[in-house]
């Protein structure tokens, strides 16, 4: 998955809720401190290293979670 497909802080935040987990279980998905998600969340544009962008991004699609961003930010499941 394409990195920038995570965008927002509120895409951030549904991906998680459409996923039904807590901030502090996809924190220890993706091997960060749980301020770490929730720091993202409270972004208007998500501007996190690319690695740490990464991890995120693998830790929801264990999740089944899928992030778009053509035409606008979003979630999705992959089922």
């Amino acid at each position: 998955m394409n990195r920038t497909n995570l965008r927002t802080g509120r895409q951030l935040k549904a991906a998680r809720a459409l996923a039904g987990i807590k901030q502090v279980e996809l924190a220890k998905a993706a091997g960060l401190h749980v301020n770490s998600i929730r720091y993202m969340e409270r972004k208007d544009r998500i501007t996190n290293t690319p690695s740490i962008i990464k991890r995120v991004v693998v830790a929801l699609e264990r999740f089944d979670v899928v992030l778009v961003s053509d035409p606008t930010p979003g979630v999705c499941l992959n089922r």
